[in-house]
Parts: structure tokens; C-alpha cells; sequence
């Protein structure tokens, strides 16, 4: 029993160091991608970010070694331990209980051999619970791992998608401007409105404190003009669609055969927007893009 929570906690954390291991290594694939994108940059940002980015590898790059090591050695401390465990503890007392019974004369030479598969099978025996706990360690990080998949899974199945379109093309067969309409969006702290805004051909720059919503803004633009299906927003990014104001007109709530005032042949439907049961206000909320060959 012993024996068993030993290596049940080895185990335990052999697995938590190679999970630790397997996402450290998912970020530093990640911080070199990004890099690797982005060295133009780095280099005319200076000397100084090129020798921030090297020291920021060679972090990761140790950290993740580091863990290696450490699961490795675990890893052995454990096979050692078993191994010391059943040729110096489990052999010797087998050895030790046949030669007392053939000392005592209860066994001859030629049941030596009887008598000792016996003994190893119920030593194997009382070993399995030793083995199932160790089992049960690791298939509980398994569990785990699965845990976060259904997680992912399910956020995939339901994603925060922005309308956006292709813009019809003109009499000259092409459109080239960019249409915001009632979009608004947070970031943080930071908020921005944007009820109508057209975008005709040229340079423009966009300012703002960090994190006011610069590179999301981009990100959606870019996202529309690459594909004309939904843009599927991550999980940082929070859309709130506003209400556009559109009047509408009486037919598109009371019928025609309906009046205002009681006659004969004639019924009185009350607007349902004056009692609250009906909203005068549609959300509307879109991206207009130039079409692709622009």
C-alpha cells in the first residue's frame, strides 16, 4: 500500500510537470511566430528589442528544458525505486521463505521451482493495486486534458461571429470604399461608437491610447475583407450592438383594412408601440467591404 501511494504520487507529478511542459512549449511556439512575423519591426525598433526578444527566448527555451529534466528524472526515480523494490525486497523474501522451507524439509528441490512461480503470482497480485493507482493518475490527467477540449468544443460550436459583407459593385463594376454602420464595441476600459462612417480610397491614421481598440478595429477590417462569412471573435473581444433609430412607418405594423378611428367596416387596431409591446428600434449592425479584386 505503501508502495502504491508512492508511485501514485510520483506519477501525479510527472504528469503535471509534462503537462506545465507541453504549455510552456505552446507559448514559446507562439511568442517565435509572432516574432518571426513581426522581425521588420524588431529591427527597426532598435537594438534593444532585438536583444528583448533573444533574452525572452532563451527564458522560455531554459524554462521548457527545465521541466523536461525535472519529468526525465522523476521518470527514473520512479523505474529505480520499482526495480530496487522487487529485486532487493521482493526477491530477497522469496528467497528467504524457500530456503526456510526446504531447511524445515516441508518442500523437496524438484517443487522449488512450483513453490516459487507461486509466490512471485501472489506477490504480482498484491502488486496491482500499486499499479491501478498509478494508472488512475495518469488517466485522471487525461480527464483533464478532455475537460478542456469539451471546453473548446463547446465555444466553437457557439461562436461570437459580426456580420460583415461584400459590398455590391457599382455601374463601374467596382467599389472601393468601406461602410461602418452602428458598430460599437469595448475593449477594457475603452469604448467606441461608430453609427455611420464611409471610408472612400486613401491614407488615414488611427490614434488612441493603448488598448482603446486600434488593432481590434484592423483585425475586424482585414477579417471581412479576407472571407464573406461571419468573423468568429475571440473570446477578449466583447461586441455590443447598440440600437439604430429607424422610423417606421404605420404599415409595417397596422394592416391596411385597419383605422384609427371607429366606422362601420372598419377595425380599430391600437399601434402596439404606444403600449410598449413593440419595439420602433431595429439593431443593426454591419460591415460593408470593397470587393476582393479592389
Amino acid at each position: 500500500m505503501l508502495k502504491g501511494r508512492i508511485v501514485a504520487s510520483v506519477t501525479d507529478k510527472v504528469e503535471e510537470i509534462q503537462k506545465d511542459a507541453q504549455d510552456l512549449k505552446s507559448i514559446r511556439q507562439k511568442v517565435e511566430s509572432f516574432d518571426l512575423k513581426n522581425a521588420e519591426l524588431l529591427q527597426r525598433s532598435g537594438a534593444g528589442a532585438t536583444k528583448y526578444t533573444q533574452r525572452r527566448w532563451e527564458e522560455l527555451t531554459i524554462e521548457h528544458q527545465a521541466m523536461v529534466a525535472a519529468s526525465d528524472l522523476l521518470k527514473r526515480t520512479r523505474g529505480f525505486f520499482m526495480w530496487l523494490q522487487r529485486n532487493f525486497v521482493f526477491v530477497v523474501l522469496i528467497d528467504c521463505a524457500l530456503a526456510k522451507l526446504l531447511a524445515e524439509g516441508s518442500i523437496v528441490i524438484a517443487e522449488l521451482f512450483v513453490f516459487t512461480r507461486a509466490i512471485e503470482d501472489v506477490v504480482d497480485l498484491l502488486l496491482i493495486r500499486s499499479r491501478s493507482e498509478s494508472e488512475l493518475a495518469t488517466l485522471l490527467t487525461q480527464v483533464d486534458k478532455l475537460k478542456v477540449l469539451v471546453s473548446v468544443w463547446s465555444k466553437s460550436k457557439e461562436p461570437n461571429v459580426l456580420p460583415c459583407r461584400i459590398a455590391e459593385q457599382d455601374e463601374a463594376g467596382k467599389v472601393n470604399r468601406i461602410v461602418l454602420s452602428n458598430l460599437q464595441y469595448s475593449r477594457g476600459t475603452a469604448q467606441v461608437s461608430v453609427e455611420h462612417l464611409v471610408l472612400e480610397p486613401g491614407i488615414y491614421a488611427v490614434t488612441g491610447a493603448n488598448g482603446s481598440g486600434k488593432s481590434t478595429l484592423f483585425r475586424l477590417l482585414m477579417a471581412c475583407e479576407s472571407n464573406e462569412r461571419p468573423i468568429d471573435l475571440h473570446d477578449s473581444i466583447e461586441l455590443a450592438t447598440p440600437i439604430h433609430h429607424w422610423h417606421l412607418s404605420d404599415s409595417l405594423i397596422l394592416p391596411k383594412d385597419s383605422c384609427k378611428v371607429p366606422d362601420d367596416g372598419c377595425e380599430v387596431i391600437v399601434d402596439e408601440r404606444k403600449l410598449g409591446n413593440a419595439e420602433s428600434e431595429i439593431p443593426v449592425t454591419s460591415i460593408t467591404m470593397p470587393s476582393s479584386d479592389v
